[in-house]
């Protein structure tokens, strides 16, 4: 049989869905068939689509920059189109939807330059659904009404066009009206018996739109029927979409259920796109790129070389690369300095945070041997004026973890400051006590509204505050806010606030932030339980929704980026 044979039996294969035997047959080309350039890239593209279909994206784009070389190189244009058109959905399905448009743009330009307007409807679809926030409405709808106006065969090209409408309808908020679009969607993918990629698009979009409407049953049903399928059929990258989406949902209506979805999603989505496997994906292509402008100022240089008969544009380009060889140089001495100065300013901003990780768990350690005894003396042992039910209920709250022997001196201080309260306190005494029992609903508050604190109830209430913050882990849940932090020191937002920012001279967003950082940096640290989650993973794990906010946040506390601060740790735990 011959190559050619081999590859039409492989890309037959390929479309019934026998993968294996497609790869067998590709991959056999790419070992011997290296002397028929244009077979061998042929044979490189459709593999790399059968490891796009199985989620490797790391080998399918290593695959699919090999064929592209060839292409660009014989000028294939149609082959290339294509091929960038792959790379694209690589990037989109690591939802680095700025390059993925990027890459899409080009490839509409050269799909309208060869008139292949299969190729270019696809295109025009994908760019509707990589959003961009910079990127107007108007031009969704340009895109969209390019689309509608040039039909092409293929028979998902109707359904195209009601995805891309409903899915522009969105971006809109006219959600009623996306639902519809959808629904239609759905229906012609059964009717029409389309690919089931093309079902689980128009469910997932859906489910989609009726969340953002608010009707979370009808979410959540659309995305159970994509979790089916994506387990019935294996499909990875379906089945974490499905999770991620569930996860979100129920966020507000069962917590437990939201924890479980999520960690099923994490431990997925961390085999296939981790930091490692986004790096290669992001530097593959970044290295074609240098790699093609290297070789395009090689033949300008082998060009003007062999042009004799210009002696005066020769000499130009010599003293052009002269003088930018010298500047390269200059340069690359100037920037191996600032890089010399910015390791330098990056370790000693690691080590810094890793003394202070360091002194928190002394601090942590110390405090558990002394600190479950030592309020309870200090209260026995001052003439301070504290309601004994005060006492007892932060005592309760904070230290729910105690041992009989601290529960029992705690309740023996509490006796004590029972006695000297019921001897010794007048009734100026009581109005100006700190009590956590009456605090949430009966607030002092001056002339222009500021809660009055005395000095030792804001020493009280910053002690409760430290403790939570410092022994629990509840300021790791997205939602915690003021109001939680409140609740659980048993006061009121008004004196929680007004500690935070007399005690710590900061706001509640500042305290909040400086502990899920902390946190973040003891988590890095902990390579056993924390190994093998990304940047995103261990911010989604100490409360930020956002990743890039929680890159900004960590920056600014630490001087460090969360990649770097990691590598930094590495190279320390291998050194």
């Amino acid at each position: 049989m011959s190559d050619k044979a081999i590859l039409a039996e492989g890309e037959r294969m390929m479309d019934n869905g026998n993968e294996d035997g497609a790869l067998l047959r590709f991959e056999l080309l790419i070992g011997r068939a290296q002397q028929d350039k244009q077979l061998y890239a042929k044979s490189l593209h459709d593999a790399g689509l059968v490891y796009y279909n199985r989620a490797a994206y790391t080998k399918a784009m290593e695959y699919y920059m090999k064929s592209l070389d060839i292409c660009e190189q014989m000028r294939l244009t149609k082959e290339t189109a294509y091929l960038y058109k792959d790379i694209a959905n690589v990037y989109s399905m690591c939802h680095d939807y700025a390059q993925s448009s990027r890459l899409y743009k080009t490839t509409l330009t050269m799909a309208r330059k060869i008139g292949d307007r299969s190729l270019a409807n696809n295109i025009l679809s994908n760019l509707v659904f990589a959003y961009q926030p910079s990127t107007p409405i108007s031009q969704y709808r340009a895109w969209y009404n390019e689309l509608r106006s040039h039909p092409d065969s293929r028979p998902r090209y109707p359904q195209d066009v009601l995805l891309v409408g409903g899915t522009i309808y969105g971006y809109e908020k006219n959600f009623t009206a996306a639902i519809n679009e959808f629904r239609k969607a759905v229906a012609m993918a059964k009717s029409r018996h389309l690919t089931l990629i093309n079902l689980v698009s128009a469910n997932a979009s859906l489910a989609d739109a009726f969340e953002d409407n608010g009707q979370l049953d009808s979410a959540i049903y659309y995305q159970n029927l994509n979790l089916k399928i994506a387990e019935e059929n294996k499909i990875i990258t379906l089945k974490i979409n499905a999770l991620q989406s569930l996860s979100n949902i129920y966020q507000s209506i069962d917590r437990a259920k939201a924890l479980n979805f999520k960690a099923e999603y994490l431990q997925l989505n961390d085999s296939i796109f981790g930091v490692n496997a986004l790096n290669e994906i992001q530097s593959t292509y970044f290295y074609h790129e240098m790699n093609k402008k290297v070789s395009t100022i090689d033949n300008l240089s082998r060009t003007n070389e062999a042009n004799m008969k210009r002696i005066s544009m020769q000499q130009k380009w010599i003293i052009t690369l002269v003088f930018f060889t010298l500047l390269f140089l200059v340069l690359l001495v100037i920037i191996f300095r600032q890089n010399r100065k910015l390791d330098s300013a990056y370790k000693y901003l690691f080590e810094k945070s890793q003394r202070t990780i360091f002194l928190k768990q002394k601090a942590v350690r110390g405090q558990h041997t002394a600190g479950k005894t030592e309020k309870a003396d200090e209260r026995a042992g001052k003439n301070v004026v504290v309601e004994p039910a005060a006492v007892s209920a932060t005592t309760e709250k904070i230290r729910p973890s105690a041992t009989d022997s601290a529960t029992t001196e705690v309740k023996r201080a509490d006796d004590d400051v029972q006695k000297r309260v019921n001897t010794e306190k007048t009734a100026e005494d009581r109005e100006n006590t700190y009590n956590p029992d009456t605090a949430k609903d009966d607030t002092l508050t001056d002339e222009k509204g500021k809660a009055i604190l005395t000095e030792d109830q804001k020493k009280d209430i910053m002690t409760v505050l430290t403790d939570i913050m410092e022994n629990r882990e509840d300021f790791c849940e997205p939602d915690f806010s003021i109001d939680t932090l409140a609740s659980i020191a048993n006061t009121n937002t008004r004196y929680v606030s007004q500690v935070i920012n007399e005690v710590y001279g900061e706001n509640f967003r500042t305290f909040l932030n400086s502990y899920r950082i902390q946190k973040a940096m003891e988590r890095m640290n902990d390579s056993v339980n924390y190994g093998n989650y990304t940047i995103k993973a261990i911010a989604q794990s100490v409360g930020y929704k956002s990743q890039a906010n929680f890159i900004n946040v960590f920056t600014k506390t630490t001087g460090l980026k969360p990649s770097t601060y990691m590598k930094l740790l590495k190279d320390q735990q291998e050194a």
